[in-house]
């Protein structure tokens, strides 16, 4: 009891009650300077990353687009140069799809190009209602190539073609199209 007593007489002195108080205080002061520059720090991330995620993640742009039908009438094949753009995330595509015109069937990606700029040479021809050909090749600026980085061969029952460039241009047939640049 006594020394319940004695430590009661202790917080009830007003010079014990100002001690610990400034002791309590410094502690406090102590602790939150001792973490104030990590929470600036994590708060200065925080503000980049949202600064950074709302200028980066931005819809593709359609650059380029062009539609062929076929020679039955039955399917659409549609090309489309699509750009996008942000910090570390900037791409270039051109996507070819083809669409059923009867009935409510989604288009279907059967080829897929990658390349440097906006826009690219493409040429498609039906050769008949059942094959389908796409000429490719980089667009006029120095340095563009064209890769090929998806191909469907057959959808559904209709063959699908590619040819370079290159080889289309030595066979002598006619110049192909640029996209807009």
């Amino acid at each position: 009891m006594d020394t319940m007593r004695k430590q009661m007489a202790l917080y009830a002195h007003p010079q014990t009650d100002a001690a610990n108080i400034d002791r309590m205080r410094y502690a406090m002061q102590r602790y939150y300077n001792s973490y104030q520059p990590a929470v600036h720090i994590a708060f200065l991330l925080f503000l980049v990353l949202c600064i950074f995620s709302a200028s980066g993640c931005q819809q593709p742009v359609t650059t380029w687009s062009a539609e062929v039908r076929s020679p039955d009438g039955l399917w659409l094949a549609v090309a489309q140069s699509r750009q996008w753009s942000g910090p570390g995330t900037a791409y270039d595509a051109t996507i070819v799809s083809l669409k059923p015109l009867k009935g409510r069937q989604s288009p279907m990606e059967i080829l897929d190009f990658s390349h440097q700029y906006a826009t690219m040479n493409l040429e498609m021809n039906w050769i008949t209602a059942t094959h389908l050909n796409i000429v490719y090749g980089p667009s006029s600026r120095p340095g563009d190539q064209v890769s090929v980085t998806f191909q469907v061969a057959r959808y559904a029952g209709i063959e699908i073609s590619i040819e370079p460039l290159a080889s289309k241009e030595s066979s002598g047939s006619q110049q192909l199209h640029n996209s807009k640049t």
